[in-house]
């Protein structure tokens, strides 16, 4: 049993050996903490200005709608441009706007001036977000693909978890505007980081000539995903999962605020809650070996994202919050790893723009923003539900995948036979 612990964390700890990718996912690591402590403090000031859950859940919506913004750009350029470079000037931008951000907010600027300006650092996040899932596979090796995406889960939710768990703190002792101006800075480590990436030599398959295909035009890129029926319906499947996580990213302030009438902390409880269990679920989809594991986790998870609205205290709720995120951990980099899989280096950049653009820029915003207005409306218990049976309907269809096919639909992956 040790020996194969230890076979198993030599093998997720592989990819760091590369340094190349050592430097890149450090800026990212670094930049995502910066966004992790900016994430919660910006809700919680926008609750805290405007005392409307409603507000809140739109206002939500419009920023992550940057991704639509981002997106469109992306599918133009993204396969188009050495994506080093392209990673670099985005990260740059997003600083400078992310520093606007914070200054608008210390001066009591309008809601929809901060709404705008988020949307503006969500949009190029978009940019340099799937040109980074797109480098993955040119920096290492074919065979290491599968330990890199369950360690960049695991890092980047391990910063997510501590930073979220850091805000709920530091809001109280320095305050919102100040979390969001440290996450103007973090930007500068994604874009140093990818230049030291870009600097230590050129991708294994070069990095210009992964990106000719770019060319190639919208249409003849959309067809191809259409024409692969594999393809198409794990995109969908991933895109369709982010419709259960909007109570989760707009509700924990109100359920904090209004059901256990707590202060910030408990808001940093479960935000490190959902990180925690993204941490647990992304190790066992690097390592697990039961082939219908994904579609008990889902089936879990959904049950656990159920019973959030009869937990009594914000202890009890995070550990059902860390429950249900461990299984979309696991199912996510399952579809995560297939959709790299099965797509062409010359449009990988633009498959996952489509697939961030369909799930982060319209199902994620629309339903934050739906949460919102329906737990004004109708009560907390509501969207939580609505994103159990979310969880519950995608079970399903893994199941079916899993039932038909003899494997989970990432075999790569969960490494079931």
């Amino acid at each position: 049993m040790a020996a194969g612990e230890s076979a198993t964390r030599s093998q997720l700890l592989k990819p760091l050996r590369n340094r190349r990718y050592r430097a890149l996912i450090s800026g990212f690591v670094l930049s995502g903490f910066g966004t992790a402590l900016y994430a919660p403090a910006l809700n919680w000031y926008v609750l805290s200005r405007w005392h409307s859950a409603s507000l809140l859940g739109l206002f939500g919506g419009v920023a992550l709608a940057g991704s639509l913004a981002g997106g469109l750009f992306n599918l133009w350029a993204g396969d188009r441009w050495e994506r080093g470079g392209t990673i670099i000037g985005s990260e740059l931008g997003r600083g400078v706007i992310a520093l606007a951000l914070g200054a608008v907010a210390a001066a009591g600027g309008p809601a929809w001036l901060l709404a705008g300006l988020a949307l503006a650092v969500n949009a190029g996040g978009m940019v340099s977000g799937p040109s980074y899932m797109a480098w993955l596979p040119d920096l290492v090796k074919a065979e290491e693909l599968r330990a890199v995406n369950a360690l960049d889960r695991i890092l980047m939710n391990t910063v997510d978890m501590v930073g979220r768990g850091l805000s709920g703190v530091l809001i109280g002792l320095v305050g919102a505007v100040a979390l969001m101006l440290l996450n103007a800075a973090s930007f500068l480590a994604s874009a140093l980081g990818a230049a030291a990436a870009r600097r230590d030599g050129p991708s294994r398959e070069g990095t210009r000539a992964t990106v000719g295909g770019g060319r190639q035009g919208l249409k003849e890129v959309a067809l191809e995903i259409l024409a692969n029926v594999r393809l198409r319906n794990t995109v969908l499947l991933l895109a369709w999962f982010n419709v259960g996580e909007g109570p989760f990213l707009v509700l924990p302030a109100v359920l904090v605020q209004q059901r256990f009438h707590a202060g910030s902390w408990a808001m940093g409880t479960l935000e490190g809650a959902l990180t925690i269990g993204a941490i647990a679920g992304a190790f066992v989809a690097g390592s697990a070996r039961w082939r219908w594991g994904p579609v008990a986790g889902a089936m879990v998870g959904a049950a656990a994202t159920a019973l959030v609205p009869l937990s009594g205290n914000p202890w009890q709720a995070g550990a059902l919050f860390a429950l249900s995120h461990a299984a979309a951990a696991w199912a996510g980099i399952t579809l995560i790893a297939e959709t790299q899989t099965l797509t062409r280096p010359e449009i990988r950049a633009r498959v996952f723009t489509l697939l961030d653009m369909l799930g982060v820029g319209v199902m994620l915003p629309a339903s934050a923003a739906l949460a919102g207005i329906v737990a004004q409306q109708h009560g907390r218990a509501v969207p939580f539900v609505g994103s159990a049976l979310v969880w519950l309907s995608g079970a399903l269809v893994l199941w079916q995948w899993t039932r038909t096919a003899g494997e989970p639909v990432a075999h790569a992956v969960t490494g079931g036979r």
